[in-house]
């Protein structure tokens, strides 16, 4: 993920609030905000000024990273999925996967070996009977 999909992915989740509420991004004041009901002010907003010349390519890739979900092409209102809104878990989780197959595993074979392979010489040598 760019630099860029990190920071917006930030503000989005600012102006989200709750896994279950919706955003509405407004392309011409270059913000967005909390969808409310009509009565209501909006809860979360934000401001995506500096996103002004990249705003609508970074969330394309939000979308095919499904980071979010968007009702139509460029459309105005944008949710965060569960990946999305939980992004550090999901990375945390990749790591340790990474660690414990590439790193820990190898090390529990080695030594396995190790211990199995002076067995049978001892027992080959006479020591242990």
């Amino acid at each position: 993920m760019t630099f860029q999909a990190a920071a917006l992915l930030r503000k989005l989740r600012k102006a989200q609030i709750t896994e279950r509420d919706t955003v509405f991004v407004d392309f011409d004041e270059l913000t967005a905000a909390t969808v409310r009901a009509v009565d209501k002010p909006p809860v979360g907003e934000v401001s995506l000024e500096r996103f002004a010349t990249s705003l609508r390519s970074v969330l394309a890739y939000l979308v095919a990273e499904e980071y979010i979900i968007q009702g139509e092409v460029f459309s105005s209102r944008i949710q965060l999925t569960h990946k999305g809104w939980h992004r550090f878990q999901i990375t945390f989780r990749v790591v340790m996967l990474f660690i414990l197959k590439n790193v820990f595993l190898p090390l529990v074979i080695a030594a396995a070996v190790s211990v199995i392979t002076t067995l049978i010489t001892l027992v080959l040598k006479g020591y242990v009977k």
